[in-house]
């Protein structure tokens, strides 16, 4: 496919424009299909990318998309294409904005409901640096980013001067539907026409008409106001805000009218642009949900036959709460996701879906715990990492019972960065009172989550269960089939001892088998029970002559449990030898598949096999 260039774009005729539109949309579906990735939401926004592109002039103009997943069309257009098929794969295209890529990528994101904030800050840093010269800023947003807590914060921070466009990709979908209030509000402005365009088509008509024209549009001019106050979103009143739409995203002309007018005037402006995700390819019409993010066909396999950690946890907590009747469940627009479809069916109004609100779910889920319920929250371990103040201060400071249940623990393969959940073990080590295991297994899944409930049933406290992505590995299986603390294989001499913890487990008993195979006696401690850590001096009685011990994790070094066993060898139990700690270091992890990721990190099997070769 051809790709314009910014010039080019600018000077096609509409017509030769929406043409465009229709051949972006085809190679995006083409592509994804093969790469995997984010299609619907991208399908959806290409109007708005392509009219941004031809009305404004990035890289000068800054365009921030929030969570940076709706960009794939952006990097199209901004001279990516012909690098689109190395899209989420090692050392190719981020899946998301990236500053690093390129400066069509003003700010990076993956995270929602950002944009506001990082363009507010945009623009004030452009009058500081830049005095009078004057650059469009403008970010667009999902409407899942309105039931952020973020968006408004920043929308509050807003002033009269500031030359700032907010743009609502309006889908009504974010990962899950969307809910609450303002999900509700924006669906009665969706439903009352497209204002805009009306607006503006009379207008044209009217001026038109010889001799009378001019006065009817005067006359206009007098009743459009009350006309604007049936569809004006009396929610951006406070904010101060030229509210514009709502308008229809998919019709380019649209779009580009709107964006022209947000353009001409001087003070904030808010774009309220109504799309179709999954717009031109009717299966994601049709099923928004499924094809938000898609499996490359490459990579596909009958995986999606088996269970994964997140659907047993689903129906493990719905078992749970048949005869727990105080037992409650809490995502933050990621229902599906964590497996909580089943749960929410049969228990409805046990089943709180709060939005893109991680920390708003967090005390939520404390208030639930005051109030005598069992609040079962179940969130990604990297959208963990926005409400860790709420956990800290509002649930352990006050000892009220959460089981914390961690999706997405280790690598999340093509996501990135932003995604990798590496940071939890870490964060929650430091939490007082918390216990945190990291099952590996379906069994042992099921048998922590039992456990987090009955804790909870007794009283207060924080139980958290994290757990891989995807399904459990046979090997690991094979290994450590039931739930323990600590569980050991090996015994007699032993030339390596293994302590591990997160789905790299499977590296490390590749590496075994490997090591056995020559002539070598490695043994594996697999830990479940990772805060607060389980005396091991029972379970390595079996193993002597320790010549070496590698601590290997799939999570963050600094304040990780290596660092912790080694800290205090001698209080948890560990034989007198040296210790090496395979982790990852202080650095973000980049994206691509787990297997390249493995081995950027050294935690591979034939790293760890080629380390402990060198014992003597």
């Amino acid at each position: 496919m051809k790709f314009y260039t910014h010039d080019e774009l600018k000077q096609l005729s509409l017509e030769d424009a929406k043409i465009y539109c229709s051949r972006l949309r085809r190679f995006l579906i083409g592509q994804v299909e093969k790469t995997g990735g984010h299609l619907a939401s991208n399908l959806g926004i290409v109007e708005i990318a392509v009219g941004l592109m031809r009305v404004f002039f990035p890289p000068e103009d800054k365009i921030i998309y929030d969570v940076g997943h709706q960009s794939y069309v952006h990097k199209l257009l901004t001279g990516r294409g012909e690098q689109f098929s190395t899209l989420r794969s090692y050392g190719g295209l981020c899946g998301f904005t990236r500053r690093e890529e390129s400066p069509f990528d003003p700010f990076g994101a993956g995270h929602s409901s950002t944009s506001v904030s990082a363009a507010l800050g945009m623009l004030r840093a452009q009058k500081i640096v830049n005095g009078d010269k004057k650059s469009a800023v403008i970010a667009v947003v999902g409407d899942g980013a309105l039931s952020g807590g973020m968006t408004f914060e920043a929308l509050n921070n807003v002033t009269p001067k500031d030359k700032l466009i907010v743009i609502l990709n309006d889908n009504n979908m974010s990962i899950s539907p969307n809910v609450g209030a303002m999900s509700k509000y924006f669906t009665k402005v969706r439903t009352s026409g497209f204002y805009y365009p009306l607006k503006h088509k009379t207008h044209s008509v009217l001026s038109a008409i010889p001799l009378v024209g001019g006065y009817l549009t005067s006359a206009l001019g007098n009743t459009k106001k009350n006309i604007k106050k049936m569809v004006y979103p009396i929610a951006l009143d406070p904010f101060g805000m030229y509210y514009l739409g709502p308008g229809d995203g998919n019709d380019l002309r649209v779009v580009e009218l709107l964006l022209k007018e947000a353009a001409r005037r001087e003070g904030p402006v808010f774009i309220h642009l109504i799309t179709k995700k999954g717009k031109g390819y009717s299966p994601a019409e049709k099923n928004p949900l499924v094809f938000h993010s898609i499996t490359a066909k490459s990579s596909m396999s009958n995986q999606n036959a088996k269970t994964t950690f997140s659907r047993n946890f689903g129906e493990v907590i719905t078992q749970l709460a048949a005869n727990n009747p105080g037992i409650c469940t809490i995502t933050a627009a990621m229902a599906e996701g964590c497996g909580l479809t089943g749960f929410a069916k049969t228990y409805p109004k046990r089943f709180f879906d709060v939005g893109i609100a991680e920390a708003h779910a967090m005390t939520y889920a404390a208030g639930l715990g005051a109030g005598g319920a069992l609040p079962v929250y179940a969130v990604y371990s990297t959208f963990f990492q926005r409400c860790y103040d709420q956990l800290l201060h509002d649930v352990a400071l006050q000892n009220l019972p959460l089981l914390l249940a961690i999706d997405r623990a280790g690598f999340c393969d093509g996501d990135g960065a932003t995604h990798h959940g590496l940071f939890d073990v870490a964060l929650l080590s430091t939490i007082p009172g918390l216990v945190l295991d990291a099952p590996l297994t379906l069994e042992s899944q099921s048998e922590t989550l039992r456990l987090a409930v009955k804790n909870m049933q007794k009283g207060g406290g924080i139980h958290g269960v994290r757990y891989p992505k995807g399904c459990e590995s046979s090997l690991i299986q094979k290994h450590f089939p039931h739930y323990a603390p600590a569980s050991l294989v090996g015994k007699g001499e032993t030339d390596v001892l293994f302590i591990v913890s997160g789905q790299v487990c499977e590296q490390v008993l590749l590496a075994y088998e490997k090591l056995k195979t020559e002539g070598k006696n490695p043994a594996v401690l697999l830990l479940t029970r990772l805060h607060p850590l389980p005396d091991l001096k029972e379970v390595l009685s079996p193993i002597t002559g320790v010549k070496a011990i590698y601590m290997v994790e799939e999570g963050i070094r600094n304040g990780g449990v290596g660092e912790t066993l080694a800290a205090n060898r001698s209080e948890w139990g560990l034989p007198n030898a040296p210790i090496s700690i395979f982790a990852v270091d202080n650095r973000f992890v980049p994206h691509g598949s787990r297997s390249h990721l493995l081995k950027h990190c050294g935690l591979d099997k034939d790293s760890l096999y080629r380390a402990a070769l060198k014992i003597k």
